[in-house]
């Protein structure tokens, strides 16, 4: 994978969990009153994941993926 598909992928990425976490009920102005993190910043990075389970880190989707193929 090269550095442009890997930005991609990130984007990609943020843009899903940025709607999830839009639209949840923890979603207190940007901030997760579940965790305590600034929504923004947690979703920008692909090792994190959501502590209700609304999304996985890229890591953990990976090995979903690979586990159960389509």
């Amino acid at each position: 994978m090269n550095i442009e598909d890997m930005n991609e992928e990130y984007k990609n990425l943020r843009i899903k969990r940025e709607h999830i976490c839009s639209s949840c009920e923890f979603n207190k102005f940007n901030f997760c009153s579940r965790c305590g993190c600034l929504i923004p910043l947690k979703i920008s990075f692909p090792f994190t994941s959501c502590p209700e389970n609304k999304w996985q880190s890229l890591i953990q989707e990976r090995i979903s993926t690979e586990s159960n193929p389509p």
